[in-house]
């Protein structure tokens, strides 16, 4: 479960390295290997809490820029603020509708959100090709019945 936390550190998914950490840490499993992997997890929590402020910042400028609205979907999303990633996202999709990152975002925040049957037919109006695309970054594999 450490190298499963590591990788998640290292692939910006800390909500679920948090989890992973924290059930390591409850079990008396709390070797230096835990302690260093939960310091680069400390240390990424607060560079994407900052690029989430200074999304916000751009945003308050500039509610339409497009970089600051990627920034905080995926920001977010790493955090396990999956509201406020799909929020952000979905601005993005208005603004840009072939955003192959707002796309990603919804993706992997479709099944964590309270109205996820809203975001599961936003996505079936996107492009099948872009989604594919997009499947393919975070290589979530297509349900067995075609739908998503």
């Amino acid at each position: 479960m450490t190298a499963r936390a590591a990788v998640r550190v290292k692939r910006d998914v800390l909500y679920q390295a948090d989890a992973d950490l924290l059930a390591l840490e409850r079990s008396g499993l709390s070797t230096a290997t835990v302690k260093g992997v939960r310091e680069e997890w400390q240390v990424r929590k607060v560079e994407q809490q900052d690029q989430i402020a200074a999304a916000d910042k751009k945003l308050a400028s500039n509610p339409n820029d497009t970089a600051a609205l990627r920034i905080k979907a995926e920001a977010s999303s790493s955090m396990g603020q999956f509201t406020q990633a799909k929020t952000a996202a979905t601005t993005l999709l208005k603004i840009d509708p072939q955003n192959l990152s707002a796309i990603t975002t919804l993706l992997e925040v479709s099944d964590k959100v309270r109205d996820s049957q809203a975001v599961k037919t936003q996505i079936q109006q996107i492009d099948p090709k872009l989604l594919d695309a997009a499947r393919n970054r975070v290589w979530i594999p297509k349900h067995p019945d075609g739908n998503n």
